[in-house]
């Protein structure tokens, strides 16, 4: 792990912390139903039904954990799917302190590779309705405890993140509850809600100094309006950090 990684999951404990150790190897892979179809906000706003669908995660849990009312983190990933080792070794790190983890795949199920050379194969939106959904799983598991779900996501899965403290979502599809924390890392915060209302949720962004595919500027030129208006936010700027700073491999460039 990164030195960047090892800080952001340092960042993300405090959050959630629980207190079992053993952990439960590669994780089980579930069927999640959610909804294909969806094409902007206004669509889950105007109550339309999608066109059902399912994609899968992976559930890593602490061993011998029935009942044990876990917190739990949700990890999504950004325009790529979630085959890198980065997230069965972070998962497996939150089991060892205590959380269950889940590793949603909205890509594979629906015969897609990757959208970051065309994000139009899968809508923002119906990327934010697969999350909800997986929350509302989560929130039946027998591990865990449904009033400490937190959310992290990479680049788009960042975007996703941030989208997902937004009350009108909440209300939506949150099956009644919100996520206790989120921590979008390195997402892009160019495109932001009108009229942005958020739940209350706990909001830590971990942001590139040098990344310059989703500058940090973006970001932080928002903070101070949404705190204004009742966004409980903070911010972490690693210097010299480019985009996917959690990765193993070093910064390049792209044309």
């Amino acid at each position: 792990m990164t030195d960047f990684g090892k800080l952001r999951l340092a960042l993300v404990l405090p959050f959630l912390a629980a207190g079992c150790v053993t952990t439960q190897g590669g994780g089980d892979t579930v069927q999640i139903q959610t909804g294909d179809g969806i094409t902007g906000f206004h669509e889950i706003f105007a109550g339309k039904e999608p066109q059902p669908a399912e994609i899968t995660a992976r559930v890593f849990a602490p061993a011998e954990c029935n009942g044990a009312n876990l917190p739990a983190v949700i990890i999504q990933h950004g325009s790529g799917n979630p085959r890198a080792d980065w997230y069965r070794r972070l998962s497996t790190t939150l089991n060892e302190n205590g959380i269950v983890a889940v590793v949603p795949d909205s890509l594979t199920p629906r015969g897609i590779s990757e959208t970051g050379t065309n994000q139009t194969r899968l809508s923002r939106a119906n990327r934010v309705y697969d999350t909800f959904a997986v929350f509302r799983f989560v929130q039946t598991h027998p591990c865990v405890d449904p009033d400490r779900i937190g959310l992290t996501g990479y680049s788009f899965g960042g975007i996703v993140s941030i989208d997902s403290v937004e009350t009108a979502l909440v209300d939506r599809l949150g099956g009644g509850r919100a996520y206790k924390a989120v921590l979008p890392v390195y997402p892009s915060c160019q495109s932001t809600f009108e009229e942005s209302r958020p739940a209350a949720t706990k909001v830590h962004l971990l942001l590139g100094g040098a990344d310059d595919y989703t500058p940090a500027s973006f970001c932080l030129d928002t903070i101070e309006k949404r705190r204004e208006i009742g966004w409980d936010i903070e911010v972490t700027v690693f210097e010299g950090a480019h985009h996917g700073f959690n990765s193993e491999f070093s910064a390049r460039r792209l044309s």
